[in-house]
């Protein structure tokens, strides 16, 4: 959530007199506060069915929002939501250059709550005095909340050229100077650094500031109440530093800058970062400077940036020369500079730091460097040494674990962190790896479901989400399946052609039937457009499956156009699918937890939605844009979210026996269609949260998927493709029918359009043998199920 911050009650003499701050209380009492790059500026975030805005700047903004929720027409709401939506997609804002009036100029005062704040924990890095050289501990601000500057329509707040904004902040600048208001007038040079850090007029006021000051404007700069600090404030306060003579502080403040913001050139903009300042700095300083910032970069960056980080790169070079015996410091610069691509040197220093102290961390840089250059034999054999010296160390259990299981030899993976995890239950590394070992052997989703299982379980263990969110690729687990109908085709067509909406005269033949979404995704737009099916082949896909209470559609007896069966749903429904639905999601158990949102929808409009969906968006709720031509695709978000929604229904209910489970059986075992496989999915996001009923829905996802299996031996089933991805996203699913499935998917890939048989040869069950199979499974899996 959002709302005032800190920097702009300071900007209110009022508000320097209040006994707390809003900012902070909502940090204290656990929110999640986020807040616009520049203060003053509107800026609104949205969390599920909470939106707030950050000032009195937003309440358009936010009114604007509202009124989409609440389902105003889209004119209302692109005349409420301001000048920013107006602009085109990308567009960018002129920048204020020296002067635009003051009234503007005022809207960017106190730059120095941006967008990347610095979190120090250790006091060289705020600036107070210590010999003690405890590290500074980098936080951006950024990592936590990628796009922090943007609102949640994702226009940019504040952003145009940079050095005319450079010189805008060195106006205002002035202007405070001008009137006294030395901190001000800092905030804005702070502000300048940031847009531009080389730009001269910033630098020249920055030391006009620094001659007012008889500690030379280092105490012009300082963190936040909560330890914070703004990128360019920092940059200010180590260019003012190093004019004092505390090069040690100097170095590490825009050490600390450039690593946050590797693609500005804060290097360069340091006339006093040369290699010859090296005989000044501290060496043990230094390296906890150079680990720290190789911890921040975490990977190898790219040929862009490293031209930024080269007067880093040739201190740390400088620094290595004057001090070759001092094992942290090699072994740190060689970390930061496997991160820069300068391998050979990483390789070189660490080695040396290894034979100089043979200490755990050199092992593992060493390693990493090994690994990096494809050495990786030299390193298991290096941390295999290790761990025989240190049988405690968990996270180099995992590290060798993990490299075994890249390296295909799965079985010694799992054995080595499973060593670890023994050591340490609750390690927050340890716990994960193995899960994400298993999966990268096998495959099987049980894995992945049990590291959802334990990211429920400790949310605070962020490495579980990291391997989930990195192995749930491909349709179902992580997006809904394209459009493949050949009916589908035919949208793009006329929408570049300009085919109005109303033209007569248009047909459509197709060889065989198709599923009724597909056309209905296609008369949404072209309601007249007249469809010809040449044939219906059996079995019939117009028949339900089994016999059921629900659905929504029908065919009339002989027709080959099915009807809706819902009516349209209530305007406030439809507004809150479209609200929540979009193509993608982390995995299948963070969709069931955002669906959510649907809970309280009645369950006939849900049902509405399915066949009369929301127009189709200029983008989803998580910005994928959107036109005509994807009405299809947006018909089959749209089915998505609606049965996540009915997943939700009544979920007090026991399972067996409860309207969300009849629902979702009903719409998955009917006329064959879209419908079908979005229910599927709903009961199998169900799955993976609730253990009770992984059984149940694997056999009805398993069923479902072989009665497709059995129809393409005389017919083309366009669906077929998405069942078996649903088939390998659902836990507890027999191996056999994985297996299956794990073949239909082999035979779709590469080609182009569906084809009958081209599964055929594959043996199809009977009913009998088919429950059987299930049964069996579960006597004889539940003991391996408890182990994974």
């Amino acid at each position: 959530m959002t709302g005032l911050s800190n920097m702009e009650e300071k900007l209110n003499s009022f508000g320097r007199k209040a006994p707390w701050l809003l900012e902070d209380r909502l940090r204290g009492n656990g929110a999640r506060y986020v807040k616009a790059r520049l203060p003053l500026m509107p800026f609104i975030t949205v969390d599920r069915n909470l939106h707030t805005g950050q000032n009195p700047a937003s309440s358009a903004r936010l009114a604007a929002r509202l009124l989409e929720a609440l389902g105003a027409p889209p004119a209302r709401q692109r005349r409420s939501s301001g000048r920013a939506r107006d602009r085109a997609p990308g567009a960018r804002d002129p920048g204020p250059g020296l002067v635009r009036g003051l009234g503007y100029l005022l809207l960017i005062i106190g730059a120095g709550s941006g967008p990347t704040a610095l979190r120090a924990v250790g006091p060289r890095a705020v600036g107070v005095s210590s010999r003690t050289r405890v590290g500074a501990q980098l936080n951006v601000a950024a990592q936590q909340f990628p796009h922090p500057q943007q609102d949640t329509c994702g226009h940019a707040e504040g952003v145009g050229d940079p050095v005319q904004e450079a010189l805008g902040e060195v106006a205002v600048a002035r202007l405070a100077l001008a009137e006294g208001d030395v901190a001000h007038a800092a905030a804005h040079v702070a502000g300048a650094l940031f847009h531009e850090p080389a730009l001269p007029e910033a630098h020249e006021l920055l030391r006009e500031l620094a001659a007012l000051d008889p500690a030379g404007g280092t105490g012009l700069y300082g963190p936040d109440e909560h330890g914070g600090m703004f990128a360019g404030s920092a940059a200010a306060l180590a260019h003012l530093n190093a004019a004092t003579g505390d090069v040690d502080r100097a170095v590490s403040g825009l050490l600390q800058v450039a690593v946050s913001e590797p693609d500005r050139p804060w290097g360069a903009s340091a006339p006093w970062l040369v290699p010859g300042l090296a005989a000044r700095l501290d060496p043990d300083a230094f390296a906890v400077d150079v680990m720290q910032a190789a911890q921040t970069l975490d990977r190898t960056l790219g040929d862009e940036r490293l031209s930024a980080m080269g007067p880093f790169a040739e201190l740390t070079r400088a620094m290595t020369a004057a001090h070759p015996e001092h094992g942290v410091l090699l072994w740190a610069s060689a970390a930061f500079m496997r991160r820069l691509g300068a391998f050979d040197e990483a390789v070189d220093w660490a080695s040396l730091a290894w034979t100089l102290e043979q200490s755990k961390p050199a092992a593992a840089v060493l390693g990493g460097v090994w690994r990096r250059m494809g050495r990786e034999a030299d390193t298991v054999e290096l941390w295999t040494s290790v761990l025989r010296d240190h049988p405690d160390d968990v996270e180099m259990h995992v590290d060798l674990g993990e490299l075994l299981a890249r390296m295909g030899r799965f079985d010694e993976a799992e054995e080595w962190i499973e060593r670890g995890l023994a050591i340490d239950p609750a390690h927050p590394t340890a716990g994960p790896a193995v899960h994400g070992v298993r999966w990268a052997r096998d495959h099987d989703v049980a894995h992945l479901v049990a590291l959802a299982d334990h990211l429920r379980a400790h949310p605070d263990h962020p490495y579980a989400l990291h391997l989930l969110t990195g192995a749930c690729e491909g349709t179902w687990l992580r997006h809904v399946p394209l459009p493949t109908e050949a009916v589908t085709k035919l949208l793009p067509v006329l929408v570049e052609k300009g085919t109005p909406g109303d033209a007569e005269g248009i047909r459509f033949d197709v060889s065989a039937l198709e599923v009724p979404s597909a056309v209905r995704a296609v008369h949404l737009l072209y309601p007249r457009l007249g469809v010809t099916v040449q044939s219906v082949r059996e079995p019939d896909m117009r028949v339900p499956l089994r016999a059921g209470k629900y659905a929504v559609w029908s065919y009339p007896s002989g027709e080959t156009q099915a009807r809706p069966v819902p009516g349209p749903p209530a305007p406030q429904v439809a507004a809150a699918v479209a609200g929540v639905a979009g193509p993608a999601w982390t995995h299948p158990a963070a969709a069931y937890d955002q669906a959510v949102l649907l809970a309280g929808c009645p369950l006939g409009d849900l049902l509405g939605a399915l066949v009369h969906p929301p127009a189709v968006p200029e983008a989803t709720a998580d910005g994928l844009p959107l036109g005509r031509e994807h009405a299809a695709l947006w018909l089959r978000i749209v089915q998505v979210w609606a049965c996540l929604g009915i997943a939700h229904h009544k979920a007090d209910e026991p399972w067996e026996g409860s309207v969300r489970r009849e629902v979702l059986v009903d719409l998955a075992f009917g006329p064959e269609d879209w419908v079908s496989d979005a229910a599927l999915f709903a009961l199998v996001a169900t799955a993976w949260l609730v253990p009770d009923v992984r059984d149940d829905v694997a056999e009805l996802v398993g069923n479902r998927f072989l009665d497709a299996v059995k129809a393409t031996q005389t017919r083309e089933v366009s669906v077929l493709s998405s069942l078996a991805d649903l088939v390998l996203a659902t836990p507890s699913m027999p191996p056999a029918l994985r297996d299956l499935a794990r073949r239909c998917r082999d035979a779709e890939d590469g080609e182009p359009e569906h084809t009958s048989g081209r599964v055929q040869a594959q043996p199809e069950p009977d009913r009998p043998q088919r429950r059987s199979l299930f049964s069996r499974w579960r006597r004889g899996s539940r003991g391996d199920r408890s182990r994974s």
